[in-house]
């Protein structure tokens, strides 16, 4: 994407700002809505590419070392420019999670070269060097395996399950602790199971309530049938005649 002059480049750029909420992550000291999409990510790359994102887990890989730039400068602090191009126009197409799908597209592209790789220092060399080099002459490929990603609701579902655990972390004072995943995702599965058991409870509740104003209803139409036939069998004597 090529704006043809300063104020064109000047509106484009207001516009991803503003309505693509690409400010907000710049927004706090926290960086918490860079926090949120890295941790967006990590929960991608483990449910697309498991092998993948448990490699990177033991060789101490976490997103925030390669992936912050891809965010923070959408792609164009590493990539070349023809590519950084082509992500402009899938974000302004696909909004937000353009950038998701395109870093999905790139693990597919060459989880087997990141693989291949046993050091921490090597995965990083090669996720923030080489893999751009290698991006540049896939462009095609890459963009068009990026749009056969279908995310769902998964953003907004693990954005959700990241405030649960900043939540927990804050409730339980683990000073910025950082849980592991399984036990994150067994945190939120005991919770969701609690929550289950819970509606389970209330629906019955509800149900137990409902027979009971279902016998009350019943009881008042009998009370009220038996008194239009007492009412229907009273009739007044006539007043005598002195």
């Amino acid at each position: 994407m090529h704006a043809k002059d300063e104020e064109t480049a000047f509106w484009t750029f207001t516009q991803l700002l503003r309505l693509y909420n690409h400010r907000e992550v710049y927004l706090t000291a926290s960086f918490y809505h860079l926090q949120v999409r890295l941790y967006q990510l990590s929960r991608l790359l483990h449910d697309y590419y498991p092998v993948l994102h448990s490699h990177l887990q033991k060789y101490e890989v976490p997103p925030f070392l390669y992936a912050a730039p891809w965010f923070l400068a959408l792609f164009a602090s590493q990539f070349s420019i023809p590519f950084s191009s082509r992500l402009m126009d899938l974000h302004f197409y696909d909004g937000g999670s353009a950038l998701f799908k395109i870093s999905l597209s790139l693990f597919e592209q060459y989880q087997e070269h990141i693989l291949e790789y046993n050091t921490m220092e090597s995965i990083l060399g090669f996720l923030k060097i080489t893999m751009p080099s290698l991006a540049a002459k896939d462009i095609q490929t890459l963009f068009k395996r990026a749009l056969h990603y279908d995310l769902g609701n998964k953003l907004e579902t693990f954005e959700t399950e990241y405030d649960v655990i900043e939540d927990l972390t804050a409730r339980f004072n683990m000073d910025g602790a950082i849980l592991d995943l399984d036990t994150m995702q067994e945190t939120l599965r005991k919770q969701n199971k609690e929550l289950i058991e819970q509606l389970a409870i209330c629906h019955t509740s509800i149900r137990k309530l409902e027979t009971t104003v279902s016998g009350l209803v019943a009881v008042i139409d009998g009370q009220e049938q038996r008194l239009r036939r007492l009412e229907g069998n009273f009739q007044p004597s006539s007043p005598s005649h002195l």
